[in-house]
């Protein structure tokens, strides 16, 4: 055990802006960062940089040479010659650094005044301009500078939580999942944990649903014309849960744990204007269609604030519990930080919480948000099917084997269950340790 271990530097791979990691579907989506210790080993971890929805204020500032920047002039004074003897000690040091950035906020130009045949307009005659004779200036964008101090990419910040996790591990002769069950006190899961797979793309047959332990079966369906895509009382999104459910009876136990998740990105909002009852009139329809199977509405909702999102969130949670609706409402969208995450606990308003450690920060924002969620009763969804890179699904996969959430999710929509790499870094961790308590 090297007690006396020091992170010596920071570096990144690779050096340059343009670089694009082949296993990434989009190019430049990945920068590597390594913490040197005692500059004889180096441990890494992946920083996503995908702009998720959710992250669109850091959109301007989500580039690999953004990232290196960041490193070089605020992380490395921060984390140079920082002993390795804590990970949420570190990680707390990673959420407390503040970078200064300064972006355009654009307000669009007012729209003219429409023409009034020949009668002077309201702002002419304000102006003196009665007969109208004097060129109306073009309406201009107005655009404010903006400068403010805030925390680092979640992407970024996850990635050095990553390289860190694994450099104590390496100092402490541990595996990595071991030092986060000492750090939180958490028992280690003996087996994977059960996986959500997204239908989209996938080839399932009825090997792979009854092979594997899966929680749920998921369909996005991201809804731009929500009566042409999703029907006019969205009926072809129930044609397709009653045509799901079917096929599953023939395949899976009638009692099989499974749960059919529905995630139409807000359809449902647009479709009936944000109205809780007519929504819960939908989930109560999807939940007899999915019989004997049990539904999960996804966000719902498309409000305009994200208080608005948890006030609607909350009234439909409460009627489904109240007129006993088989079915469970699961928050995803707005989940970004930890207090966001205590805003939809403390207002009941899902069953579920959708934790995408790739928008929370660091691993210690993860474990501190699942801790939120079962103190509270509230179930975990954990991971994202955004594209991701091995190091990125093996973090996810300690992570779950130690917070324990209901499911697991984490893989590109059009790859097979075989080739979901947080559920084979599970397996291969738990065969480990079986064999290290055997032995």
């Amino acid at each position: 055990m090297l007690t006396d271990s020091k992170i010596t530097n920071i570096i990144t791979s690779p050096h340059h802006p343009n670089w694009a990691d082949y296993k990434t579907t989009t190019p430049g989506s990945v920068l590597s960062v390594g913490v040197v210790v005692d500059d004889k080993q180096v441990f890494w971890g992946d920083c996503l940089v995908d702009v998720h929805r959710d992250l669109a204020e850091y959109s301007a500032f989500s580039t690999p040479a953004d990232f290196i920047e960041a490193i070089d002039a605020i992380v490395k004074p921060t984390l140079i010659n920082a002993p390795l003897n804590s990970f949420r000690y570190l990680c707390e040091q990673i959420e407390d650094i503040r970078e200064t950035v300064t972006y355009d906020v654009v307000t669009p130009a007012p729209i003219p005044e429409p023409k009034t045949n020949g009668a002077v307009s309201r702002r002419d005659l304000i102006s003196g301009n009665i007969l109208g004779l004097r060129p109306k200036p073009e309406p201009q964008d107005i655009v404010d500078e903006v400068t403010e101090r805030r925390p680092l990419h979640p992407g970024l910040r996850f990635g050095l939580s990553t390289a860190l996790l694994h450099a104590i591990a390496y100092v402490t002769d541990q595996l990595a999942v071991d030092v986060l069950a000492d750090e939180y006190g958490l028992d280690i899961a003996t087996s994977p944990i059960a996986i959500h797979i997204e239908l989209t793309g996938s080839r399932l047959s009825s090997d792979d649903l009854l092979n594997y332990p899966i929680n749920a079966l998921g369909y996005t369906q991201f809804v731009h014309n929500a009566r042409d895509e999703m029907g006019t009382r969205g009926e072809h999104i129930q044609n397709y849960v009653r045509q799901l459910s079917e096929r599953l009876q023939d395949t899976v136990p009638a009692d099989a744990p499974i749960s059919l998740q529905m995630d139409t990105d807000g359809g449902w909002g647009k479709l009936l204007d944000n109205n809780t009852g007519k929504v819960l009139g939908q989930v109560s329809g999807l939940a007899h269609a999915a019989k004997p199977f049990r539904i999960r509405f996804v966000s719902p909702f498309r409000a305009k604030t994200v208080e608005k999102d948890i006030e609607l969130m909350k009234d439909l949670n409460q009627f489904i519990r109240f007129r006993k609706i088989d079915a469970q409402l699961v928050a995803k969208r707005n989940l970004i930080s930890l207090e966001r995450v205590q805003a939809y606990i403390d207002n009941k308003s899902a069953a579920i919480l959708h934790l995408n450690p790739l928008l929370l920060g660091t691993i210690d924002q993860t474990m501190r948000a699942i801790d939120l969620c079962h103190a509270n009763d509230v179930q975990v969804l954990l991971g994202s099917n955004l594209t991701a890179s091995d190091r990125s699904s093996e973090a996810l996969a300690n992570i779950a084997l130690v917070a324990q959430p209901e499911a697991v999710l984490q893989t590109n929509q059009s790859v097979h269950p075989d080739m979901f790499p947080a559920y084979a870094a599970m397996s291969k961790i738990t065969t480990w340790l079986r064999y290290r308590t055997a032995n």
